[in-house]
């Protein structure tokens, strides 16, 4: 039965700080966070990490933006495996929704996670 792995890999210490995070919230202690252009690693880590997976467990990877470079190495790296789920641009509510989760989500459920997550953020000023 495949594992599903969940990788948060941004620009600089985000990773770390959705990861401690999740960490508190969930009691959950097996999410990854990957640190980009913090130190020569990237992408070297991430490589290093899913080759650490079994080839048929599902990854699920959340960047920080859509169009960063740190989202263009990951789609240019793993953007053809079917066993990877790339997610870009997110936020903590939606990270949170995938991993409670628990598995990767049929495409109605993603949209439907999507959705909520963006209805999370607002302006609270008055």
């Amino acid at each position: 039965m495949s594992k599903v792995h969940y990788v948060i890999v941004t620009h600089g210490m985000l990773a770390k700080g959705f990861a401690d995070t999740i960490q508190l919230l969930t009691q959950k202690n097996d999410i990854h966070a990957v640190t980009a252009y913090i130190d020569d690693g990237f992408p070297e880590n991430l490589s290093t990490l899913i080759k650490g997976f079994h080839e048929q467990d599902e990854v699920v990877v959340f960047t920080d933006l859509t169009c960063g470079s740190v989202t263009q190495k990951v789609i240019e790296l793993y953007g053809s495996n079917e066993h990877i789920h790339v997610f870009a641009s997110v936020n903590l509510s939606l990270i949170l929704e995938m991993i409670l989760y628990n598995e990767v989500p049929s495409e109605e459920s993603i949209n439907m996670i999507i959705e909520q997550a963006r209805e999370q953020m607002c302006y609270l000023h008055k």
